[in-house]
């Protein structure tokens, strides 16, 4: 998951992104990556309109992530990549909170155009996909593009 830092809680410390709660544990790795190189940093040293790239696991509740690794980057469009996910066209649901798709939203397998149908009709097995979300993202959460990858990728 990709997006600015919306809101820290000050009790836990949890990230809200995109919508989504991000927990960091003990042992999650934060860096910055903004500057050359990457650099080990406190996830205290995260701030506000900071963008960041998370990694973690499902937390049982509908949109919380428990982080494995949190990097600060520069300036990048949201977006979120799984492997878990689920279809109720039009939506995509990701920790249990929908990505709706639209007419708009452009399609893609494994680099070439692709139809919406391969996602929400098609039986075949899909890996994971990545959605990329508008810069303004807000709620409800609309994609702007959907990447589709399985094993012809």
């Amino acid at each position: 998951m990709v997006g600015p830092i919306a809101t820290i809680d000050a009790g836990t410390g949890a990230l809200t992104v995109l919508g989504f709660q991000l927990q960091a544990r003990a042992h999650t790795r934060v860096v910055d990556q903004t500057g050359e190189g990457e650099s080990v940093m406190s996830a205290q040293d995260l701030q506000v309109g900071d963008i960041v790239a998370a990694t973690g696991t499902y937390g049982g509740t509908p949109a919380l992530l428990i982080t494995e690794s949190i990097a600060r980057l520069p300036q990048q469009d949201p977006q979120v990549s799984t492997h878990r996910f689920g279809r109720a066209e039009p939506a995509i649901n990701v920790l249990g909170r929908p990505i709706l798709t639209s007419d708009a939203t452009r399609w893609d397998q494994c680099g070439t155009v692709a139809p919406a149908t391969r996602l929400f009709v098609d039986d075949a097995y899909i890996d994971s996909v990545a959605i990329g979300l508008s810069p303004l993202a807000v709620d409800p959460l609309e994609a702007a593009w959907v990447s589709i990858y399985d094993d012809s990728c």
